[in-house]
């Protein structure tokens, strides 16, 4: 294998050109632009809205306990955001979603933040398209705010005295990323199992950000993996690929085993950590630390830590924090099988020398594919749209998994298009709005191409998603098999027409 890198004063120059064509696409983000400042104000309603709401939960209580409010008023704990993921790492794009927590004292249930505090939302005239999902195993409540797309989990301290500590009069410490509350091991105290796992993608960030010594060209490595999976098409947790905390523990995984990245640039970095996983041999897990840490902090219930004895997982990705968990336990065999061909494709670009909008930009994902599965999902504009959408992709990864047979394999490509032509039978102007989704289809064998029937598992997927209990007049998902040369237009123009004929067919 060649050496890394030859020419030190070339990589910085490379790194630089990196981080400006990353700017430039909008797959990094400045501290200084719009976008940030709207995701601050959106971040301080937030918080502003969360401390209304208790305190008005606070009177509501003291009315009901016989008016003992001067006592009371001392016993008021504001509640506080704490960020965590790619915004809180900085390495988030202009269309990402911040991932939050609430952390409230611990008079506050989950039943409530559920219940009236998501209700305190709704009437909100900055809120809309709220989803609540309280059985989820990391129970969430997703909304948009001052035009900003946030997932908010919910936590509450069973020791009120830091958190009443944290705070000061004034303006919420919240509003600066450097000033957020910091999580450590007494927090978990006497908090229940769904709370922990809510705070564990805050502490696995704010381990990350302590492991890292160089975290400039940490972020900026960061952010070219990202926007390298997202071109193509291996970047999603909803649908069973893996998403922003796993190439972060991927990319810090690398930083740690070799400490000499610490004066690595940004281009070498990246150059490494395709080497490395190309040709990683999972399941075998990728770890942050020596040995998974089965010893609870002091003061809490023991919990279920992840072991590889006893998994079958597919590509393990394991949390550094107590309890140690597989990050990407949604990782089915169709989406390994992508990644690792996306990975080892990339790792040799990379050391041919192929510049940086070939490996960023150059997906040749829908040439090299004849068949595909087209799914597009439909509803009025507004917030029936924005409902159904995130339900519908909640559900494809059961699609993806059903349709990978004996006779079929399933390449699925994680990314979602809106056609703004409408470019559709019977489109128009008063048409829904749509959203599209691909998966090549591949035979194991050329004699099976014209024999295979994957119409009843495909009505049994339109079963299950047509059984949404919010589902409404205009609500609608079809499934269809398109040739290459019958695609939409809009995937025909970006990914199609004017490439190299000789790469159109190669399905290997």
């Amino acid at each position: 294998m060649k050496p890394l890198y030859t020419n030190l004063e070339q990589e910085i120059g490379k790194s630089a050109e990196l981080e400006k064509l990353l700017i430039a696409n909008g797959s990094m983000c400045t501290c200084a632009s719009d976008d940030e400042r709207n995701r601050r104000t959106a971040l301080e309603t937030l918080e502003m809205l969360a401390t209304k709401w208790v305190r008005e939960q606070h009177q509501n209580d003291t009315t009901m306990n016989g008016g003992r409010k001067e006592e009371e008023e001392h016993a008021v704990v504001n509640p506080t955001i704490i960020t965590f993921g790619s915004y809180s790492l900085r390495v988030h794009r202009q269309e990402s979603d911040i991932d939050a927590l609430c952390l409230f004292d611990k008079r506050i249930t989950r039943e409530m933040f559920f219940t009236d505090f998501v209700d305190f939302l709704c009437q909100d005239s900055r809120v809309s398209g709220l989803l609540a999902i309280e059985n989820a195993f990391t129970p969430v409540v997703k909304f948009l705010l001052h035009g900003i797309y946030i997932d908010l989990l919910f936590a509450s301290v069973s020791d009120n005295s830091k958190l009443d500590n944290f705070h000061n009069l004034g303006r919420p410490k919240s509003l600066s990323m450097d000033t957020e509350y910091k999580v450590e091991d007494s927090d978990l105290a006497g908090m229940d199992e769904a709370s922990v796992r809510s705070l564990n993608g805050v502490r696995v960030t704010q381990f990350i950000e302590q492991k890292v010594k160089n975290l400039p060209h940490f972020r900026t490595c960061l952010c070219a993996i990202k926007a390298w999976a997202i071109e193509h098409g291996c970047y999603s947790n909803v649908l069973g690929f893996l998403g922003g905390v796993n190439f972060a523990l991927l990319l810090t995984h690398v930083c740690l085993e070799y400490p000499e990245s610490e004066s690595w640039p940004a281009s070498v970095l990246f150059k490494q950590f395709f080497r490395t996983f190309a040709l990683w041999e999972f399941p075998q897990p990728v770890m942050l630390t020596q040995e998974v840490n089965r010893n609870p902090p002091f003061n809490m219930a023991r919990m279920y830590v992840w072991d590889q004895s006893q998994q079958r997982d597919v590509m393990p990705i394991i949390t550094p924090v107590y309890p140690s968990m597989n990050s990407s336990h949604n990782v089915a065999l169709p989406q390994h099988r992508r990644i690792k061909d996306e990975l080892i494709r990339t790792a040799f670009k990379l050391e041919q020398g192929f510049y940086w909008d070939s490996i960023l930009q150059d997906c040749d994902f829908f040439r090299r594919n004849s068949n595909f599965i087209q799914v597009t999902i439909s509803a009025k504009e507004g917030d029936e749209y924005y409902k159904w959408c995130s339900f519908c992709r909640s559900k494809l990864r059961l699609l993806i998994s059903s349709l990978e047979t004996r006779q079929t394999s399933i390449w699925p490509f994680a990314k979602f298009f809106e056609d703004e032509s409408c470019d559709f039978e019977g489109g128009g102007p008063h048409q829904p709005r749509r959203l599209f989704f691909f998966m090549a289809l591949r035979f194991t064998s050329p004699l099976n191409s014209g024999k295979v029937n994957l119409k009843r598992l495909m009505l049994d997927f339109l079963h299950k998603v047509n059984s949404f209990k919010g589902r409404t007049e205009g609500m609608d998902l079809q499934i269809s098999h398109a040739v290459q040369h019958r695609l939409p237009a809009f995937i025909l123009d970006k990914y199609i027409d004017g490439s190299n004929p000789q790469q159109s067919r190669d399905e290997t």
